[in-house]
């Protein structure tokens, strides 16, 4: 048998060595009809029949080539599986004669194999707006806590001038009780001083409730305990530096996180559509393999061992020949997200360019709008004492008194909130041009 077995296995490797030429020129061959192929899909597109229909003539000569050199390869695996064949049956015939010796060992084989793509620029582009959006969310954090720390501040300062304008109103209410208990004033003093009295309270309870809520949502922001967060208003020596709205506009087309996601975006949709594209429908693998199979044992002619390994690195081109229309649909739909992409790309532009206006202005007339109210608040005091005074001495009545004390409580409330909306718009300013970081808010801070 072993004669035989021999003949065989030198008649196989023969083959094995004409079959690698074979279908080394089989490939050649293969890939020729590949680009065949498309040729004649650019002569139909171009409209070109003449040069189609040769392209098409020698496309079938080449089909014919190619199932030739496959009919070959076939015929020859064959041949090789009868030296298969007769191997098995050698092996299969040693146990039943040497089935005391235990000699067949066994076969041992074991076969490792790794794909990679290579990577594209895709990834890269999906990091870069990872890191926009993250930017984009700590920059809207900052803001955020900024508006309800000063929040905070606003409604501690309503509630102080609260207290005051109800202490003020309860020292009329008594006078008033007094004067008239003495007939020296109407009942009508009364009936004023407690319902103003009674509005008062019911306003103080309004923004307890207030100071609460905003303390809780302060407290869910930065972590911390209600009763450790002291937050202060900007004080009267709050300078807000301006500049040019056409400086802050280049600003915020360049550096705003909101246009730059818009940007990355737009450069990913058309990654995604140059990738479903024709001259990208080929890909490249990374390839590597390895193997080895190990055989022993003892026979007719004594023991022997065989063992064969096989190492494989490379890179390998993947060519598709048709996708049934799935890859031009997947590049129609592309260049639709691209066109989608790019709308969304000038909306958000002209959005925030619309929001640096209105924060520009808001910051211009703030600073004017600050110091008018704190003229106000100084005149409104004054006319409170002179009010006071008048309604000692008869000159004015009570109720004069008490809006007089309305007017200034309304005009400090006014003057706090216009230096609040100064220095958010400040905030929302530098965070439209991606310059919000806590080197600003420390300096808002002072």
């Amino acid at each position: 048998k072993r004669p035989h077995y021999i003949s065989v296995e030198k008649e196989c490797k023969a083959f094995l060595r004409e079959s690698a030429g074979q279908l080394r020129q089989g490939c050649r061959e293969l890939l020729h009809f590949v680009d065949a192929g498309r040729a004649i899909d650019d002569f139909v597109r171009a409209r070109d029949a003449q040069r189609r229909h040769a392209v098409e003539d020698a496309l079938a000569a080449q089909g014919v080539q190619v199932g030739a050199r496959l009919d070959q390869l076939a015929e020859g695996f064959r041949h090789a599986q009868q030296f298969i064949n007769a191997g098995t049956s050698q092996v299969a015939a040693v146990p039943a004669q040497d089935a005391a010796d235990g000699a067949v060992r066994g076969l041992r084989p074991f076969q490792l194999a790794a794909r990679q793509a290579l990577p594209c620029g895709g990834v890269r582009g999906g990091a870069r707006l990872l890191a926009v959006r993250t930017q984009a969310a700590q920059q809207a954090l900052m803001l955020r806590t900024a508006q309800r720390c000063l929040g905070v501040a606003l409604a501690h300062e309503t509630l102080r001038v609260l207290d005051l304008q109800l202490a003020a109103v309860q020292q009329a209410s008594t006078e008033a009780q007094d004067r008239f208990a003495l007939g020296d004033a109407p009942i009508t003093d009364t009936h004023e001083a407690r319902a103003r009295l009674a509005a008062l309270r019911a306003q103080r309870w309004a923004a307890q409730t207030d100071l609460d809520l905003q303390r809780r949502a302060l407290a869910d922001s930065t972590g911390l305990a209600p009763t450790d967060l002291a937050p202060r208003l900007p004080g009267p020596a709050l300078q807000v530096a301006q500049r040019p709205l056409a400086d802050w506009q280049a600003a915020a087309q360049d550096g705003s996180p909101a246009i730059r996601q818009q940007v990355l975006a737009l450069a990913v949709a058309r990654a995604e559509a140059e990738r479903h594209s024709l001259r990208a429908s080929a890909t490249i693998d990374l390839v590597a393999q390895a193997g080895q199979e190990r055989l022993r044992g003892n026979g007719d002619f004594g023991s022997a061992r065989n063992k064969g390994t096989q190492a494989l690195v490379g890179v390998q081109l993947n060519v598709p020949l048709s996708t049934g229309g799935l890859r031009s649909a997947q590049e129609a739909e592309a260049l639709r997200l691209v066109e989608q992409a790019q709308a969304q790309e000038q909306a958000t532009r002209e959005d925030v360019a619309r929001q640096v206006h209105a924060a520009w202005l808001g910051l211009l007339s703030g600073t004017e709008r600050v110091q008018a109210l704190a003229e106000a608040v100084q005149a409104s005091l004054a006319r409170r004492d002179a009010t006071q005074l008048g309604q000692t001495v008869g000159d004015r009545t009570l109720l004069d008194r008490l809006n007089a004390e309305n007017d200034a409580s309304t005009a400090q409330l006014a003057l706090a909130q216009a230096r609040v909306a100064l220095l958010l718009d400040h905030l929302r300013l530098a965070a439209l041009a991606g310059q919000l970081d806590e080197a600003v808010l420390t300096a808002a801070n002072q």
